[in-house]
């Protein structure tokens, strides 16, 4: 009976002696800061480091000496054109070597993509001398723009500065080119107005092209808000090179975009 009682001690003993050895080792063990993981909102990958992201301004632009939004994407290295015939005809847009459908384009931050095909990206009413500047992000951005993103994402962002400007090309091959460009300013709303017009015979039979077109953007300012929108119109009719039937085949397209966005600070 007494051993038992011995026994019964020295267990007890030895289970406070673990108990408290276990303690102390808890309390000295280092303990991790909080940490916060945060995610840039839509619109700011810009900020994002890790990826190549290039900014092409007004100026930029204009010392490019570019006939046309198309001409001037696809001077850049990390951009390839496909087209369905002549320059300057219906055209998608591929980022290092990445599928066209994963290329996400955006005119101010609104998508302006084909909803019934996916591409055709530069099947958009929108002149170059209506361009303000062009924001390039070569790499995914699935993670905040979605799948078709996963090659690049190109923002195309209208003009808000003031400025008037009238041009006029003759080429080769009946090639002929005009465009004007206006914008103006009344109390706190900005307006852009831009026209394009184009035609090509071609280098041969079944590669002419025609094009029209018309757009405009606005921005309006007040307190906390800012607001822009744009909206055009275009028209193209030109040879495909046999690409929609046997050759010679000609297309036909006509093209509306709008949109609109807007930004609230609340600091």
């Amino acid at each position: 009976m007494k051993k038992l009682n011995l026994l019964t001690f020295l267990s007890i003993f030895e289970a406070g002696m673990f108990s408290n050895s276990a303690s102390a080792q808890a309390e000295d063990f280092p303990r991790m800061g909080e940490i916060i993981v945060k995610s840039p909102g839509a619109g700011r990958f810009l900020d994002a480091p890790g990826v190549e992201a290039m900014v092409i301004t007004a100026e930029e632009i204009g010392r490019m000496q570019a006939g046309s939004l198309p001409e001037l994407l696809n001077s850049i290295s990390s951009i390839h054109l496909t087209e369905r015939g002549a320059a300057g005809s219906q055209a998608d847009i591929s980022i290092r070597g990445s599928s066209i459908e994963g290329v996400l384009l955006l005119i101010n931050g609104v998508r302006a993509q084909d909803p019934q095909t996916g591409h055709f990206l530069l099947d958009i009413p929108l002149g170059l001398e209506s361009v303000e500047r062009i924001e390039i992000l070569a790499g995914g951005g699935s993670t905040l723009y979605g799948s078709t993103a996963s090659g690049g994402i190109v923002n195309i962002v209208t003009r808000e500065k003031g400025f008037s400007k009238v041009g006029l090309a003759i080429g080769s091959f009946g090639g002929k080119k005009g465009s004007a460009g206006i914008s103006g300013k009344s109390g706190k709303v900005k307006m852009t107005a831009g026209a394009q017009w184009e035609r090509s015979d071609g280098h041969s039979p079944g590669t002419d092209l025609q094009t029209e077109g018309i757009d405009g953007s606005g921005s309006w300012r007040s307190g906390r808000w800012h607001i822009r929108w744009n909206a055009g119109m275009m028209q193209r009719h030109f040879g495909a090179r046999g690409f929609y039937g046997s050759y010679p085949s000609f297309e036909e397209v006509t093209a509306v975009q709008a949109g609109v966005n807007g930004l609230c600070v609340l600091n």
